[in-house]
């Protein structure tokens, strides 16, 4: 659960660390670009999208699977709306959310499915593919 939020009220020690964006390092050739990205960086999703923002328009863009969660999305300043918007326009994304019944697609600007059961306390998985 450790996070780069400015709003996390429950410190028990900070680390320095070095923090460089995929497209970075896709640009120096120190990694080849995935196939598929798992991506649960505790509310940091929208900055790690952003640094990947060239891979994800490219014409082999990556399969992702995020976590989204509301209430701590809410402390880095977006909505996971702000996110899925950004995929859709990046590169025609489409969401899907990841349920046990199976696939069920998102609409961008909709409520996500699975707050509509648990409520925005609650994580789950999202299958981003591009169209």
């Amino acid at each position: 659960m450790d996070s780069l939020s400015p709003g996390n009220d429950k410190i028990v020690g900070k680390a320095p660390c070095i923090v460089v964006t995929l497209d970075g390092l896709l640009a120096t050739g120190v990694v080849v670009p995935p196939r598929v990205i798992k991506l649960d960086v505790e509310g940091s999703e929208m900055s790690a999208l952003r640094g990947a923002e060239r891979l994800l328009s490219s014409d082999a863009p990556p399969v992702l699977i995020l976590e989204i969660n509301p209430s701590i999305q809410a402390r880095f300043g977006y909505q996971p709306r702000d996110m899925l918007t950004f995929l859709r326009k990046t590169n025609d994304y489409v969401i899907f959310w990841l349920s046990r019944g199976g696939l069920q697609e998102v609409e961008v600007g909709s409520e996500l499915p699975h707050c509509q059961i648990h409520g925005k306390n609650f994580g789950a998985n999202y299958l981003v593919i591009h169209q």
